[in-house]
């Protein structure tokens, strides 16, 4: 086989993957409506927080800047940490787009709480395709 042909066929193996990896299903958009509580003295404060961790292809999305924005605005920054675990902290209601350095971002919205328990959120992208998780205490 003569190496230009190596080359071509190289070319239309990769540009194939690349095709099939490009067909990504739509996320819909994250709801987070718990609150986290936290006793200080007398004092129980209550605060909408999205504590999450990144990966990207299985790897933690290490020292990544995350935004979160509300149109235009940035309303917090932060980046994660060498486990891909970051904090935001005092939410308001409402709909922001979660950005992740490197990886790409998330539709979240914010809403009154539903639920007692805490969650935990994780954000991922595998072969270009972004996710994203739940769990709870």
């Amino acid at each position: 086989m003569n190496s230009s042909l190596a080359v071509v066929l190289a070319s239309l193996v990769v540009t194939a993957r690349l095709a099939a990896g490009a067909k990504c299903d739509p996320l819909p958009t994250l709801q987070i409506s718990d609150v986290r509580t936290t006793l200080i003295g007398d004092t129980l404060l209550k605060d909408r927080v999205i504590d999450g961790t990144a990966f990207k292809d299985s790897d933690p999305l290490r020292f990544a800047v995350v935004r979160l924005t509300s149109g235009t605005k940035l309303v917090q920054r932060t980046t994660t940490d060498a486990q891909g675990h970051f904090l935001l902290d005092k939410l308001a209601l409402g709909r922001y787009t979660l950005s992740f350095e490197g990886m790409g971002s998330f539709s979240i919205e914010v809403t009154p709480p539903r639920f007692s328990q805490q969650f935990y959120y994780n954000f991922s992208s595998r072969h270009g395709c972004l996710s994203w998780g739940e769990t709870s205490d």
